[in-house]
């Protein structure tokens, strides 16, 4: 975890950042995982939209905005921004999970599979994707692969997890 004072100079590389090269993209998309991260949701989410308006295709910012969405049960806003995410990178296993959690926060279990699937399938190793399917699958009434992705989430959590979009 960073020290108050190591957040300081993040938050003072932020600024210069934003003050020099404000309409770049990125910028505010970087800024917006660090409020995220500190739980300062709020601007965390108008970062990201910020970095909407100078990057209308980050998929990155379209997944995060959709993920705060889901926690927060603003499905409606979610959807479009995670569709959209998947269609921009249909390889990106981050996009086809937040769509998955869109689904399943939605009861659209079905299509929540499909997606978390893909998501699996792009991220074998993810536990949160597994987690997930699990749900999916126990909704669905497929008690046994819900078992087995319930026993893969518990071999996975904890373990380092990086759903990362591949290099183009």
């Amino acid at each position: 975890y960073l020290s108050d004072l190591k957040l300081d100079r993040v938050h003072e590389f932020q600024d210069r950042l934003v003050a020099h090269y404000g309409e770049e993209p990125n910028v505010h998309y970087f800024r917006g995982y660090v409020y995220e991260f500190e739980k300062r949701y709020d601007e965390a989410a108008e970062e990201y939209r910020q970095e909407l308006k100078i990057s209308p295709d980050s998929a990155a910012a379209m997944v995060q905005l959709a993920l705060m969405d889901v926690e927060n049960a603003q499905l409606d806003e979610a959807r479009p921004l995670a569709n959209q995410a998947v269609s921009l990178e249909p390889k990106n296993p981050l996009a086809h999970y937040t769509l998955g959690r869109v689904l399943l926060a939605s009861e659209a279990w079905a299509e929540s599979a499909r997606e978390l699937e893909v998501a699996r399938q792009l991220a074998p190793n993810s536990a949160r994707i597994r987690f997930h399917l699990a749900r999916a699958y126990k909704a669905l009434g497929r008690a046994a692969d819900a078992d087995r992705e319930n026993a893969a989430f518990e071999r996975l959590k904890g373990k380092e997890e990086v759903l990362a979009t591949p290099m183009k």
